[in-house]
């Protein structure tokens, strides 16, 4: 059911675009006239929005050739990630920074900096891929997880990165001892 967007020859000093959508979501049109707008404005500020502003803002998708990784990443166990796995981290994963504010935070890196992350298994392959190709993929995956509320439903549900601590993020990071700051490496989520 996908739609297609192209630039208009109008568009092409602004961001006006031409929005072709599929004739099956047409069907659809009688059941949005007898919407309740507000109830559906409501649902998605009570269920999502918090949500699509927190990854639009500090954003980060996380791909893993490795569950043990992932596992580590998920149970906030970051000197065991990102100083004892440190070699398996840069071979079996990447860190997609995707949140404009997290973008502007990495020109002027503090301590604290800390992303929200969608966090995919993705076979070796992929990872070895030309960078577009991987951007691509991760990009519609996240597209797919984004839209589905079984996914993402909470702020909880995108797990916390602290970015800094990424291998080769900043020189920092090349001592051990920098992965003991218990303030930026938080043991886990408070329930």
């Amino acid at each position: 059911m996908k739609g297609t967007v192209t630039v208009t020859p109008e568009a092409a000093d602004s961001v006006a675009l031409k929005v072709s959508i599929p004739d099956s979501l047409t069907l659809a049109a009688p059941a949005l006239e007898k919407a309740d707008l507000s109830h559906g404005r409501a649902l998605f500020q009570r269920t999502c929005a918090g949500c699509h502003t927190l990854f639009d803002e500090g954003g980060v998708i996380v791909a893993a050739a490795d569950d043990e990784l992932l596992e580590l990443l998920r149970g906030s166990h970051w000197k065991d990630l990102f100083w004892r796995r440190r070699e398996a981290v840069r071979l079996r994963m990447r860190f997609l920074v995707v949140g404009h504010a997290l973008h502007e935070k990495a020109l002027a890196p503090f301590t604290g900096i800390t992303a929200r992350g969608i966090l995919m298994r993705v076979q070796p392959s992929l990872l070895a891929a030309e960078p577009a190709r991987l951007v691509d993929a991760l990009d519609a995956r996240a597209a797919s997880w984004i839209g589905n509320p079984a996914t993402l439903s909470a702020t909880r549900d995108l797990a916390p990165v602290p970015v800094l601590g990424v291998p080769g993020w900043c020189a920092d990071n090349e001592r051990e001892d920098y992965y003991d700051n218990e303030d930026y490496f938080r043991s886990g989520r408070r329930e």
